[in-house]
C-alpha cells in the first residue's frame, strides 16, 4: 500500500490488518497516530523525518533505530519478545508510553543520547479501567536483567532519572575511535583475542571491527583470523559513507574491518585467504571499490595516494563468476582476514607521483573532477607549484 501525499493516519486506522505486509509513506507525512498500524503485519518499521512509529509484535533479534529520529512514538516495540537488542541513536529526545512494554527478551539497550530522553512509563503495559482512565501494572520486562549502554560523560545523569536507574547495569558505551595507522606497524589478528573479545562495533588494535554474529562472520582460533562470510552491498557503503565509525548506522549497514591510512602515498599489505563465492572489497575513502580473490593464503598489496587521513573499507563480496570458478573446490564462503600493514608506496603505478619541493597537490579524473584519492584509470596529479602528472593506475 502506498499512502499519498497530503493524508493524515489516524487512530488505529489499520489495526488488525493482517494481510498488510508492505506501506511508504508519503516524503511530507507530518501527523500520523502511534498506533495506526496495531497488529498489522507489517514486519519492518516505520518511520518519518522525526518519528519512529509503531513496530508490531512479531520483530526479532536486534534492531538499530535510524540516526536522525527524534521522538520513538508510543507502543512502538510493544510486545516485541523476540527483541534482544536495542540501539537508541543521539538524535532521539523523547520516548513514548508502553514503547517497549512486553520486550521480555531484552539484554541490552544501548542509547547514545547525551541528554536522558524524555519519557513515561516506556516498560510497563496499561489499560482502560471502569472510569475510563488509564491504569499501569508492571511488565514482564525486568529492567535488572538488562544492562543500559550509555555515553560515559552522562552515566550519572540516567543513574538518577526514571527509568533508567532502574536497570541492572549501566555502563558506559565503548569509546570507538581509530586515528591513522603507522608505518610498518603490522596488525595481526592472533593475540589480544580473549573469549570475551567483542566483535560488533569495537576496535582492536586500532582497526574497526563489526561483523555479523547473527550470521557466519566469526573469530576462528585456530586459524587465528576474522572470517567475513556476510557481504555488504553498495547501497549499505553509501549509508555509512562519511560516517564516523562511533556512529550508529556503521554499525548497522557495514559488515567488516575499517582502518584509517594518513595522508599519504602509500601501500596497504592484507594478509587474505578468500573461499568459496566469496571475494575481498577494499574501498578506500571515496575511491571505486576494488575487488581480489585470493584462494590461497597471501598477501594482497593495494598502492594508493590520498590527500587527507582516510577510511578504508575491507568487507566481503560475492565474486565474479570468472574468480568463482578459480576458487572451486572450498566448500565454505568466506574471506579470512589474518593481518593488515601499511607502508609508504614503492609500487611502479605510485613511483610517478613525487612531491616537488615537498609541494602539495591535488588529483582529478580526466573530467576534471576532484577526488580524494587515485581512481582505477587515468588520474591527473596537480601540484601547488602548477605542475602536473598524469598517473595510471589498474
Amino acid at each position: 500500500m502506498t499512502i499519498p501525499e497530503g493524508v493524515t493516519i489516524g487512530h488505529l486506522a489499520f489495526m488488525y490488518c493482517m494481510g498488510l505486509t508492505s506501506v511508504t509513506l508519503p516524503d511530507n507525512l507530518t501527523e500520523m497516530s502511534p498506533d495506526a498500524f496495531w497488529y498489522s503485519n507489517l514486519k519492518f518499521p516505520l518511520y518519518n523525518s522525526t518519528t519512529f512509529f509503531f513496530l508490531d509484535g512479531t520483530y526479532s533479534g536486534e534492531i538499530v533505530i535510524p540516526d536522525g529520529i527524534e521522538k520513538i512514538a508510543e507502543h512502538a516495540f510493544n510486545n516485541c519478545r523476540g527483541l534482544t537488542s536495542i540501539t537508541i541513536p543521539s538524535s532521539v529526545t523523547s520516548i513514548g508510553t508502553n514503547a517497549f512494554a512486553g520486550c521480555s527478551g531484552l539484554t541490552d539497550f544501548y542509547c547514545y543520547a547525551d541528554n536522558v530522553p524524555e519519557t513515561n512509563t516506556p516498560f510497563e503495559r496499561w489499560w482502560w479501567d471502569l472510569e475510563h482512565t488509564y491504569t499501569y501494572t508492571d511488565s514482564d520486562v525486568n529492567l535488572e536483567n538488562i544492562t543500559l549502554h550509555v555515553p560515559a560523560a552522562s552515566i550519572e545523569a540516567y543513574k538518577a532519572a526514571e527509568p533508567w536507574k532502574n536497570f541492572g547495569k549501566i555502563v558506559a558505551l565503548p569509546d570507538v575511535e581509530i586515528v591513522p595507522m603507522e608505518e610498518d606497524v603490522e596488525i595481526a589478528f592472533d593475540k589480544n583475542i580473549t573469549e570475551e573479545t567483542t566483535w560488533t562495533s569495537t576496535v582492536i588494535d586500532n582497526v574497526y571491527v563489526t561483523l555479523d554474529t547473527n550470521g557466519d562472520d566469526h573469530y576462528d582460533a585456530n586459524e587465528k583470523c576474522i572470517v567475513l562470510a556476510s557481504t555488504v552491498s553498495g547501497e549499505q557503503l553509501a549509508a555509512v559513507a562519511n560516517k564516523e565509525v562511533g556512529d550508529e548506522m556503521v554499525k548497522e549497514q557495514f559488515n567488516g574491518l575499517i582502518i584509517e591510512v594518513p595522508a599519504d602515498k602509500g601501500i596497504l599489505k592484507i594478509d587474505v585467504q578468500t573461499k568459496g563465492s566469496r571475494a575481498l572489497s577494499v574501498k578506500i575513502g571515496d575511491a571505486e571499490a576494488q575487488t581480489f580473490v585470493q584462494p590461497e593464503r597471501g598477501l594482497v598489496e593495494i598502492p594508493y595516494i590520498v590527500t587527507k587521513d582516510t577510511y578504508v573499507y575491507i568487507y566481503g563480496t560475492n565474486a565474479t563468476s570468472s574468480a568463482q570458478r578459480r576458487a572451486e573446490g572450498s566448500s565454505e564462503n568466506g574471506v579470512l582476514i589474518y593481518g593488515i600493514k601499511w607502508a609508504q608506496g614503492d609500487a611502479t603505478d605510485i613511483n610517478a607521483i613525487k612531491t616537488v619541493n615537498d609541494a602539495t597537490f591535488q588529483i582529478y579524473t580526466l573530467d576534471g573532477k576532484q577526488v580524494e584519492a587515485l581512481q582505477p584509470g587515468v588520474n591527473i596529479i596537480r601540484y601547488s607549484d602548477g605542475k602536473t602528472k598524469k598517473v595510471f593506475v589498474k
